[in-house]
């Protein structure tokens, strides 16, 4: 009887074929399901963001390691996944180790050895991922919740310092209709939100001013996020008050007294 070995060979191909690609499923699934965070770091490696970052997610879900919230949080800001970002950060902000994390994610940013704008960005972090989140509740039709954060964001700001600025994110809201309304006093605050937003500019000012003249890397990257968010919350005031030209003429003058300090630091 005469063997015919192209149907031999096609047939032996087909079922190392079909064992390769049940072996890659079956692994693939393992992966998945037991090794999340491994799964997530290799599709990380190949540039394949939207799994990497569900990975790490379900690497979260599965040991409650807050640090992979964070980082599946940042791969969805970075990919501007708006809903997914509002989930993920909720998973994130609820945790219990939130605030013990935070700092110790400012620590480890005051030593990371970086120019000063990168270095300075590092320590916005927190300013970073709230804004982010603020900005992806806007974008999923949440607007008064992201309102209400910024708020509450602007009211803890009396206690902002040169090492710790708080989180700033009202200009999100400045010229957006349905909350350009600056003259209004929310609950709990003592003057209206357009007044509230000077005396924090001020505040910044004099810290600002207070610590111009400094050595180290470390606070001249502070002093560098500490003068961009001026320069952002004083043309904020101009937008708002932008029929007062005395307002406007003297923020111009401070602002470009804070970019030549900025320049002399660069």
């Amino acid at each position: 009887m005469e063997v015919n070995y192209k149907k031999v060979i096609l047939r032996t191909t087909l079922w190392t074929l079909t064992s390769l690609v049940l072996a890659t499923a079956i692994f693939v699934c393992v992966m998945v399901f037991a090794f999340p965070q491994k799964m997530g770091d290799f599709a990380y490696s190949l540039g394949m963001n939207n799994l990497s970052a569900g990975m790490y997610q379900k690497a979260y879900e599965k040991d409650g390691n807050i640090a992979y919230a964070y980082k599946a949080l940042n791969l969805q800001i970075k990919q501007k996944n708006y809903k997914k970002v509002v989930e993920v950060y909720d998973l994130f902000e609820k945790d219990k180790d939130y605030d013990d994390f935070m700092t110790e994610l400012k620590a480890h940013n005051e030593k990371v050895t970086a120019g000063l704008l990168e270095k300075s960005t590092l320590l916005s972090e927190e300013n970073f991922v709230v804004n982010s989140y603020v900005r992806a509740l806007i974008n999923v039709g949440e607007e008064q919740k992201a309102y209400q954060i910024s708020i509450n964001n602007l009211k803890a700001l009396q206690y902002a310092s040169f090492k710790d600025q708080g989180v700033y994110s009202m200009y999100q809201f400045v010229g957006k209709q349905g909350f350009d309304d600056f003259d209004f006093e929310p609950a709990g605050f003592e003057k209206s939100l357009i007044e509230t937003i000077k005396d924090y500019y001020n505040s910044s000012l004099n810290i600002f001013d207070e610590n111009k003249v400094c050595e180290s890397q470390l606070d001249k990257a502070y002093l560098i996020s500490l003068g961009n968010r001026i320069i952002l919350v004083g043309q904020n005031i101009k937008n708002i008050c932008s029929s007062d030209t005395a307002i406007v003429s003297s923020i111009d003058e401070q602002l470009t007294n804070v970019n030549n300090v900025l320049k002399e630091v660069l």
